[in-house]
């Protein structure tokens, strides 16, 4: 019926995280500046230096359907065994965005597809499935008034029998300026 179904995954990763974000209509790239920047924009994590943070967001989708973030954040100089090497004036993320049904979907088989009296397969059991997306981020001040930021994620996705996996990258320019005598700061990602 509808001829690109199935040719895109990991659609879950589009369904936006964090109250505040949510509630700017998924706005945020510009902002970011509080621990949901490792979903939205990794280079907000460079706001958040000298803080560590702990989140947790869940949603309730309409049929069942569940999402739930968590979220660890952490400037580099608290990490000791960055102490000789790596960089160390940016600020850590690490994310875990879960997705799922309830396992009440029925399996059927389709088999009885061509039967105009009785179309409808009977039931062959219960299944449910789940998508999973785990992000590491980090964000750093280049210079004073930039922030720039990269995440990588590990992505995958299972329903009944079937599964996926893949990987994904982000990454994230926070620039701020002033025009006309205004302060103003700009984002820029790029997503998946």
């Amino acid at each position: 019926i509808y001829h690109a179904a199935g040719t895109t995954s990991a659609t879950f990763l589009k369904l936006g995280v964090g109250a505040r974000a949510l509630g700017m209509g998924g706005a945020f790239t510009g902002v970011a500046d509080d621990p949901y920047a490792i979903y939205w924009n990794p280079a907000g994590l460079a706001n958040l230096e000298g803080e560590k943070n702990i989140g947790f967001f869940h949603n309730d989708h309409f049929q069942g359907l569940k999402q739930e973030f968590l979220l660890y954040t952490t400037p580099a100089a608290g990490l000791p065994f960055l102490k000789t090497r790596g960089p160390r004036a940016g600020v850590w993320g690490l994310g875990l965005d879960y997705f799922y049904t309830p396992k009440d979907m029925e399996r059927r088989s389709g088999l009885n597809e061509s039967d105009p009296l009785a179309p409808i397969s009977p039931s062959e059991g219960k299944f449910g499935a789940y998508d999973i997306a785990f992000s590491a981020g980090y964000g750093w001040k280049p210079q004073k008034g930039l922030s720039l930021g990269a995440a990588v994620k590990a992505i995958r996705q299972s329903i009944d029998t079937k599964s996926a996996g893949s990987a994904a990258l982000d990454l994230g320019v926070l620039k701020d300026f002033n025009w006309l005598g205004e302060d103003f700061t700009a984002g820029f990602a790029v997503q998946n």
